[in-house]
């Protein structure tokens, strides 16, 4: 993507209001769930200022932000300022009281993760009780009327079952399911020789992508189908816990700025720090992903991986399906 047609101000806020978790997933790209929680009137002081700039939309995670007990007062303040939001959580705290607070505080869009079409897979990645009070979490969701994306993280003990998962998606009547490859970050690099992707792996879910289908469910297979690549540092940014800023979701606990104390100082950093022009100014030095033909669709992929996999920002993503022959 060319630089020049950077936003002045990121379309998607993607804020972590809570490093805390009440799960410890296989997967996970945190390692440290430990940090302090910012103050409510801090986060209120600064959605009002957020919303001046006509941003897009606010998606809230962490962590886990059922842990915060003012979470419904967070998603009021949001929703006062006329900001579309969406909660991304694991699911496993939304009791059916919590959902009519969730519901009634304006909150109707939500992210929930699963990591597997039964009890078995999913708690072995997750954590035990997670798929049933996850399962639970979801019906009582729809029935409150919610719009719901599952978000899946393909790895190597779950990525066979990508069939499954989009049937269960259908009986479950989400809105969405959201595909995500398994990145070796935070906790996940404990577990990599579990549950990383190899080539053989990523070859059968490039045929499983390029033919799947469901006329109930809406596929998103991030990067792959994408018209634009990976829109980190580029139209989003996170906002963590302790208020520094990222580029990427995936790195916050190694690619992020010193903490912000204003929105104006946010915008000075996504315009002109150093730290997001390099970002968004990198060079790959690859043969394969100079000649290929998709590069203009996913901008030379995610650099998560290029990270995670070759400790190199400036490399090729070894996760690219569109190169798995």
């Amino acid at each position: 993507m060319n630089t020049n047609e950077i936003l002045s101000f990121p379309l998607i806020v993607k804020w972590n209001i809570t490093s805390k978790c009440n799960l410890r997933c296989k997967h996970c790209f945190l390692s440290n769930y430990s940090h302090e929680d910012p103050e409510l009137l801090k986060i209120k002081n600064f959605v009002k200022d957020l919303s001046k700039k006509k941003i897009a939309s606010i998606h809230i995670s962490g962590g886990e932000p059922l842990m915060r007990s003012d979470l419904e007062e967070i998603i009021k303040i949001i929703s006062a300022n006329n900001i579309s939001l969406l909660l991304a959580s694991n699911g496993t705290l939304l009791t059916n009281n919590r959902i009519k607070r969730l519901i009634n505080s304006g909150l109707l869009n939500y992210q929930i993760s699963l990591d597997g079409h039964n009890r078995e897979i999913n708690d072995y990645i997750r954590g035990n009780g997670a798929f049933d009070k996850t399962i639970k979490s979801i019906k009582e969701l729809k029935i409150k009327g919610a719009k719901i994306i599952l978000a899946y993280t393909l790895n190597k003990i779950n990525y066979l079952y990508f069939d499954e998962i989009i049937k269960l998606a259908e009986n479950l009547n989400v809105d969405a399911l959201r595909f995500e490859l398994f990145i070796p970050l935070g906790s996940g690099k404990n577990n990599k020789s579990e549950l990383d992707l190899d080539n053989e792996s990523l070859k059968f879910l490039k045929k499983k992508m390029l033919s799947a289908t469901s006329n109930r469910v809406k596929l998103i297979f991030p990067l792959f189908n994408s018209e634009f690549g990976c829109g980190a540092g580029y139209f989003s940014c996170v906002i963590n816990s302790d208020f520094t800023v990222s580029p990427c979701d995936m790195l916050i606990e190694t690619q992020k700025t010193s903490p912000i104390h204003s929105v104006d100082e946010l915008q000075d950093i996504w315009k002109n720090s150093e730290f997001f022009q390099n970002w968004r100014n990198f060079k790959i030095n690859d043969d394969y992903c100079n000649t290929c033909d998709y590069v203009s669709k996913c901008n030379y992929g995610c650099r998560a991986s290029a990270l995670a996999y070759n400790s190199n920002f400036n490399s090729h993503d070894r996760l690219c399906l569109f190169r798995s022959k």
